[in-house]
């Protein structure tokens, strides 16, 4: 598959239909998009007093994700003060269809958020997608080989990562092999 995303590597995981916390949050969000029959994944985004990238993360995610209506997005939330409470409200006001929930207790918030979930896409807000992919494709790959526990969506077949040298930076070429692992 030649999709990508940048910043954190981003993964589609397998999970246990029968799993449940039990534990019930109160969200952000009155207005969720209902999860269609046969949406089975449910994707997470954590994010912790960082509004503005998180908007980045789903902007990019919804422009890129070609079949976007499959999943069930969430968002765990920190906000360490009023300020940014107030921006994780406004980004929930932008996204009437992302359930934003802010953290509690973070194992029982997620296990909550991902219950009754068979695949569940982790993210973090500094994810930028940049090319179009197909989450299908990815459950269909984990349909496939049951012997995975996940699949990473790499940041490409060439990029650069930029390295702190002394006062300035170098630039190290990465290129990823046939299994999408980058190398340098």
């Amino acid at each position: 598959m030649d999709k990508f995303t940048v910043g954190y590597h981003v993964e589609a995981v397998k999970m246990d239909q029968d799993r449940s916390s039990g534990v019930t949050q109160t969200a952000l969000s009155t207005t969720v998009r209902p999860q269609a029959d046969n949406a089975k994944t449910v994707g997470v985004a954590f994010s912790k007093d960082r509004a503005f990238q998180l908007d980045g993360t789903l902007r990019s995610f919804l422009l890129h994700c070609q079949d976007r209506d499959e999943i069930t997005l969430k968002v765990i939330y920190r906000a360490s003060d009023e300020t940014h409470q107030f921006q994780y409200q406004q980004l929930a006001a932008d996204y009437p269809f992302v359930e934003f929930l802010p953290e509690r207790t973070f194992k029982a918030d997620l296990l909550s958020s991902i219950s009754g979930a068979q695949y569940v896409l982790f993210m973090v807000d500094d994810n930028i997608f940049v090319s179009d992919f197909w989450l299908n494709e990815v459950t269909e790959q984990l349909k496939a080989h049951s012997e995975a526990l996940g699949f990473s969506l790499p940041a490409g077949q060439e990029h650069y990562i930029l390295l702190p040298v002394k006062y300035g930076t170098t630039a190290a070429r990465v290129s990823g092999n046939r299994s999408g692992h980058p190398h340098l």
